[in-house]
């Protein structure tokens, strides 16, 4: 596994200048900076056990059950997917994040963007409009 793609999550942290488009107050203090979090996911095929019968099953970066996704309102999420899958195509569909603006992103696999092939990989950028799941 080449090690760009071992990097769960990095933070790219505050951007200088950059204010969400969604300030939002929490007590006395304006939140209007923003972050940028990338997020790298490697998806594959592995064997596993999971009721008790080994058979293969898509995990994301060596895990079944994808890594969890924590950001803030105003945030913005850059996540590459890789598909190291040997011969299904693949994509990445975000249950419980609104795609205002963005629904090319949602990643619903031939109803909005084509599928990832084996080998390659695509970039989903949305910034976060919600609470929660």
């Amino acid at each position: 596994m080449d090690s760009q793609w071992q990097l769960a999550q990095t933070s790219v942290g505050l951007v200088p200048g950059k204010l969400s488009r969604y300030p939002q107050r929490f007590g006395s203090c304006t939140v209007t900076e923003a972050n940028i979090f990338q997020y790298f996911f490697d998806i594959m095929e592995m064997a596993m056990a999971l009721v008790g019968v080994s058979r293969m099953v898509q995990v994301v970066n060596g895990q079944f059950q994808s890594p969890a996704i924590e950001p803030n309102w105003g945030d913005t999420i850059e996540a590459t997917d890789k598909s190291s899958l040997l011969l299904n195509d693949t994509g990445m569909h975000w249950h419980g994040m609104r795609q205002f603006r963005t629904s090319r992103m949602d990643g619903a696999n031939e109803l909005i963007k084509c599928p990832i092939v084996p080998g390659e990989s695509k970039t989903y950028t949305s910034e976060v409009t919600q609470y929660g799941t």
